[in-house]
């Protein structure tokens, strides 16, 4: 997707809210996830958004999603090949036994639907992105919650401050402290900007934005 497409189509759904304080989610996630992957997909790693995973997980097992308010999508970079398997059989590829699991980069959205769902999503998070860090063999995960105009970014370093033998949970936009994007051009970018660091560098440390919130370790128990 070239910027100038990027650009109208936030145009357009900005034109079809009442004030630019009125986020049209998750129509601007779905646009701006597809500008995502086509920045970063290229000839050696392909980034594919796997949309509404939690549900389709549960569906294909016979059980009702975690949670009933809140959402979880996988974006996933990986080989073109691991890209048409996840696109075509993402259940059986993702919850099977195959040789590139240990090769991806994995990003989490929590996409509340309600604000009690905003924030109680925050253990679910936690525990999902430790369970995909297992999954992969990764030390890092990355994740972001939101509803409406509210977000949280989150890190996962499954190994932790050194000398203390525990994981390591780091938020951005904490408990009361949600951090605000408005449907402005400028918030816009900023969260396409975050979102994409947020996909690039799943796998690494990269933890400016951060503060330690160790009050989430034990939510892993």
């Amino acid at each position: 997707m070239p910027k100038h497409v990027f650009d109208a189509l936030v145009n357009h759904l900005r034109g079809h809210v009442p004030t630019e304080y009125d986020n049209p989610s998750p129509m601007l996630l779905n646009v701006i996830m597809l500008r995502i992957t086509c920045i970063l997909s290229n000839p050696e790693e392909t980034v594919v958004l796997v949309p509404e995973w939690s549900i389709i997980n549960a569906a294909a097992w016979g059980e009702k999603p975690p949670m009933c308010d809140v959402v979880h999508h996988l974006v996933i970079r990986g080989s073109e090949r691991a890209a048409v398997s996840i696109t075509f059989s993402p259940i059986s590829t993702l919850q099977g036994n195959n040789d590139f699991m240990d090769k991806l980069h994995m990003a989490h959205i929590f996409e509340a639907k309600t604000m009690p769902g905003f924030e109680d999503a925050l253990p679910y998070a936690v525990k999902q992105m430790a369970y995909w860090c297992k999954m992969t063999g990764r030390r890092y995960s990355k994740a972001a919650i939101y509803f409406d105009f509210k977000w949280r970014f989150l890190t996962y370093d499954a190994v932790g401050l050194p000398g203390e033998d525990r994981p390591l949970v780091r938020i951005m936009g904490g408990m009361g402290r949600p951090w605000y994007v408005l449907l402005t051009a400028q918030d816009i970018d900023t969260t396409l900007g975050l979102l994409l660091d947020m996909v690039e560098n799943a796998s690494e440390e990269n933890l400016q934005f951060f503060r330690p919130r160790d009050d989430l370790i034990g939510l892993l128990n």
